[in-house]
């Protein structure tokens, strides 16, 4: 078409959606749909969880903080702090389980295992 819109992926990606609406009427199918959107969920708040993780060693870090004022360093740490207390607040929040738990950081870890690999493919 004129904007360059690719159709094939717009109408594939319509009735996938639709696809996945009408399974969530099953009761059986949507359980596991409901596991399936809390696991996924789960593994991405580990991604806000290790960055605060960082900022804190960066913080003790002798390099990293060598010419900044100590107000920004108390600035810095308030933050990690907020962040880490936050992750760590939405991760329990999220765990239902230890069945969760166990097979979000066993998905989180499959991906540290292929990473390297998948780069060393370019």
């Amino acid at each position: 078409n004129s904007n360059q819109v690719p159709v094939r992926a717009i109408i594939a990606t319509a009735l996938a959606t639709q696809i996945c609406v009408v399974t969530t009427l099953l009761s059986s199918i949507s359980s596991a749909y409901d596991f399936i959107v809390r696991l996924a969920t789960l593994t991405f708040l580990y991604q806000y969880f290790i960055p605060s993780i960082y900022q804190l060693k960066l913080l003790f870090d002798k390099k990293t903080y060598r010419q900044i004022s100590i107000w920004k360093k108390m600035m810095d740490g308030c933050v990690a702090l907020i962040a880490l207390g936050f992750s760590i607040w939405i991760i329990v929040c999220a765990i239902q389980d230890v069945k969760t738990l166990v097979l979000s950081v066993a998905m989180l870890f499959v991906g540290f295992v292929f990473y390297p690999l998948m780069k060393s493919k370019k």
